[in-house]
């Protein structure tokens, strides 16, 4: 029997505009995060230790958890900004955690 999901609350409908002063750090914090992962796919290349591989997996896990709470954070000050029911806005930030957690 399937499960039902339950439909992501119907805000957001119309994303806000994108702001360059807001996404320039998390633009910076994803190439970091790019060039991350090329080193790694260089060290499983060259054969490096497990716990080298699994030490620089760690420092992106936590650079990318880093980007996705910036991301909340700054949307929902823009669902806030915007007149967007406080509530809702939260509710939708909670759950985004949630799901990333």
């Amino acid at each position: 029997m399937a499960r039902s999901q339950k439909a992501p609350p119907a805000v957001n409908v119309e994303p806000p505009e994108p702001d360059p002063e807001r996404l320039a750090p998390l633009l910076a914090r994803m190439r970091r995060i790019e060039g991350q992962a090329r080193g790694v796919q260089r060290m499983l290349q060259e054969g490096r230790s497990c716990y080298e591989v699994v030490m620089q997996l760690a420092a992106m896990r936590a650079a990318l958890a880093k980007v996705a709470m910036a991301l909340i954070a700054d949307n929902l000050e823009q669902c806030l900004e915007q007149g967007q029911d406080p509530r809702t806005s939260m509710d939708q930030a909670r759950d985004l955690l949630m799901k990333f957690s």
